[in-house]
């Protein structure tokens, strides 16, 4: 449950917008800002329901002292700084300005002091840019938000139900297999006229024959069978460099060393190799790198998110490729930077990562976590510097009913054309339950996917 509540002061410049997702029914108290009388409304009807209640002024200029607010207590250069917006409020005095860095916030807010506060969300790390509706307040058992002295500003900053998250994050399972027994590694892209092209492995199982192949659909459900790809230009491992070519960065087949090579195209289906080594790992590596993602950031340079010490620590690092050298030579520049370094060692930490770039020009990344159980997000608004994690998990093993999945493997997500994320994953399933729980037979590998709403 949501409310609004005002005893005393009032709630300046608010515009509440209500916009319709299915299956949430609860009253919202609010406040009319035209006669600022109380009223309650709830809604029934779940094609007029809302998962998120967007409050937002008129762009206004900095009126006094500025104080942080960021999910993860970093706010960088931003000082005073606190995790919680609830402590931003209580500190901050009459006439200041809270800015909120992009993430999910579970509190309440409440204000008992006759002062005005203006708290303004959608903050990257820099605090510089503000973007719309990646700023979020969920409380436990209901979400309150009460003035009762003085008033309270809000500007680019979401309500979420108890429960709820942002629509893009929620990922809900299709039925069936995309590719069958023994279709591993997926990896998806879309073309210019929407046509889903699926780069997978094949063990051999599916048409007789192994190695790589590429199926393709109109819906993103049905695929084609599968063939030797006829080309790569929609591989989402092959980055556009700002020389024109395109390129894929990679860890060589049957690697136990830390070399990072890559190869280009120079027709659709006719590769190169690349020269010498993009990248041969640190000391910390300890001789062995694993998957490797590669993606620009905004000033024409490269970053390279691999798999470090994949054998002992095995998590993700950070190397980089300045703007003019189109991802030929890459250093290391970050140990541990999604913070799981200090997890149990093995299956917590995060593997298989796989990042998209979104609309608002943040990126998402894609991990497999905690052995593969679950795949989990992390978001960076500061084109990969850093990333944070989002709250819950876009898809478990448990999420899929049709069938027993007992781990989720190589996550690789496409946009499609109508606004829609669908994540295509690896799934290790039941092939011959009647062989011994140790054979090669018992379980397989086939290609699942899951679908926001």
């Amino acid at each position: 449950m949501i409310k609004w509540v005002m005893t005393a002061g009032v709630f300046l410049g608010i515009m509440i917008m209500l916009t319709p997702v299915f299956g949430f029914q609860y009253p919202v108290t609010g406040i009319d800002k035209r006669s600022h009388d109380r009223q309650e409304t709830t809604w029934a009807d779940p094609e007029k329901v809302t998962a998120q209640a967007l409050f937002t002024t008129a762009h206004e200029e900095a009126t006094g002292n500025q104080y942080f607010v960021s999910s993860d207590g970093d706010c960088g250069a931003g000082q005073p700084c606190y995790g919680k917006i609830q402590d931003a409020i209580d500190a901050a005095p009459d006439g200041s300005d809270i800015l909120v860095k992009q993430g999910v916030y579970e509190e309440s807010i409440s204000l008992g002091s006759a002062k005005t506060v203006l708290v303004k969300g959608g903050y990257d790390s820099a605090y510089t840019q503000q973007i719309a509706n990646t700023t979020f307040i969920q409380g436990l058992g209901q979400t309150t938000i009460q003035a009762t002295g003085g008033s309270l500003k809000f500007q680019m900053l979401s309500i979420l139900p108890v429960g709820s998250l942002p629509s893009d994050l929620n990922f809900y399972a299709d039925p069936g297999f995309r590719k069958g027994y023994g279709a591993t590694n997926p990896m998806a892209g879309l073309s210019p006229n929407n046509l889903v092209y699926l780069y997978y492995n094949d063990e051999g199982l599916l048409q007789n024959t192994s190695g790589s192949k590429l199926a393709t659909s109109t819906d993103g459900i049905n695929f084609a069978d599968g063939a030797t790809p006829t080309t790569y230009l929609y591989h989402p491992k092959y980055v556009l460099m700002p020389d024109g070519i395109t390129r894929r960065t990679y860890m060589p087949a049957g690697n136990e060393t830390a070399r990072v090579v890559s190869k280009y195209i120079t027709t659709g289906t006719t590769r190169t190799d690349d020269p010498g080594e993009r990248y041969n790992g640190v000391s910390i590596d300890n001789g062995a790198i694993g998957i490797v993602e590669v993606f620009p950031d905004n000033i024409g340079g490269y970053l390279m998110l691999y798999i470090g010490d994949k054998f002992n620590i095995n998590n993700i690092r950070r190397a980089y490729s300045p703007p003019g050298d189109n991802g030929m030579n890459f250093s290391f520049t970050t140990e541990d930077i999604l913070g799981d370094a200090s997890r149990p060692a093995g299956s917590d930490r995060n593997v298989d990562q796989f990042s998209l770039l979104l609309p608002d020009s943040r990126r998402r990344l894609f991990t497999m976590a905690y052995g593969g159980s679950r795949i989990d997000s992390y978001i960076s608004s500061d084109h990969g510097t850093s990333f944070t994690q989002e709250s819950g998990s876009r898809i478990t093993t448990s999420d899929f009913s049709e069938f027993s999945v007992y781990s989720l493997h190589d996550p690789s997500v496409v946009r499609l054309s109508d606004g829609r994320y669908r994540m295509y994953v690896c799934a290790r399933v039941d092939y011959d339950t009647s062989a011994a729980e140790d054979s090669s037979d018992r379980y397989k590998f086939v290609i699942v996917s899951a679908t926001t709403r």
